[in-house]
């Protein structure tokens, strides 16, 4: 059994991929892997192209664009590693971070699923780790509440952009963009496979609260590292797009995990609390919140 295998999703970025494939090859050490690529159905070249320029990987050409998990869960099946990783098409790897991630979770049995340190291109550590939602945080984000604490401990309960990423830490949820898990762990799904449901957006929080839930711990680790090519300065832009692709998906996601009534008290109080706020943009945001969780 090789140690690890990463699996990459292609939907027309042949350069950015090109570039994480390359940055994989270049930096793996001391471990066995393999590079699964998964071509959505790209429309941007001959998706064969990548096979001439790396023969050594595993070339998956979809008929069609599934999404980012379907798409995942096709290199998934081919997977022969320990480990699996699910590495975006638009990060580059800085470290051996293959052989870190391997070490990390090796070293924690328990962890059922890791991600590691993200960073822009100009240095800046990503967000990538957060707490999974909750009622409590919310309405004590309402109340003030959380005035009390120190930006240290806010750091740790609320992660986010509050936290400096130089720890290792258990966490509720990470990002899909680095998202290892031990391949064992896929005994424990419905069809052996990572719920595809969603098109895009939120399937990161549908697998690790899963994950969660089976008794594993989600990590984040900062010893593997890698550039996330996310563009720094339409950063808002993005994640405003994301928010309004995301919410709909939240909102199924939780009333399956928490119930309706639940759900639906919780955007009451989230909208409540952007309303307290007092200003145009969360104003927005709290409109579209409530017309999404009450539609």
């Amino acid at each position: 059994m090789l140690d690890i295998s990463v699996v990459i999703v292609n939907y027309n970025t042949f350069t950015l991929t090109c570039q994480c494939i390359e940055s994989v090859i270049q930096k793996t050490q001391n471990v066995s892997y393999e590079i699964i690529l998964v071509d959505n159905a790209s429309a941007e070249c001959d998706a064969d192209l990548f096979k001439q320029k790396f023969p050594e990987i595993t070339l998956i050409k979809s008929a069609e664009n599934g999404g980012f998990a379907k798409g995942n869960n096709l290199g998934i099946a081919q997977a022969k590693g320990e480990y699996i990783l699910l590495l975006n098409s638009d990060t580059e790897l800085i470290n051996n971070a293959l052989y870190e991630t391997v070490m990390v979770m090796r070293a924690n049995p328990k962890a059922g699923v890791m991600s590691g340190k993200l960073l822009y291109p100009d240095g800046r550590v990503q967000g990538v780790a957060g707490r999974l939602p909750s009622l409590k945080m919310e309405f004590e984000e309402l109340l003030r509440l959380n005035k009390s604490l120190t930006p240290a401990q806010r750091a740790i309960y609320y992660l986010g952009n509050e936290f400096d990423y130089e720890t290792t830490l258990n966490v509720g949820w990470v990002w899909g963009a680095f998202f290892v898990f031990p391949a064992k762990i896929l005994q424990q799904f419905p069809q052996h496979k990572l719920q595809d449901d969603f098109f895009m957006y939120g399937e990161d929080l549908q697998w690790c609260w899963y994950i969660k839930d089976l008794g594993y711990d989600i990590m984040y680790s900062p010893k593997p590292v890698a550039y996330h090519y996310i563009s720094a300065s339409s950063k808002i832009n993005e994640e405003e797009k994301a928010l309004k692709k995301s919410l709909p998906n939240l909102v199924l996601l939780m009333r399956k995990q928490k119930g309706y009534f639940y759900t639906s008290f919780y955007f009451l109080i989230k909208a409540l609390h952007l309303l307290s706020l007092r200003n145009k943009k969360d104003l927005q945001k709290a409109i579209a919140t409530l017309k999404i969780a009450f539609s």
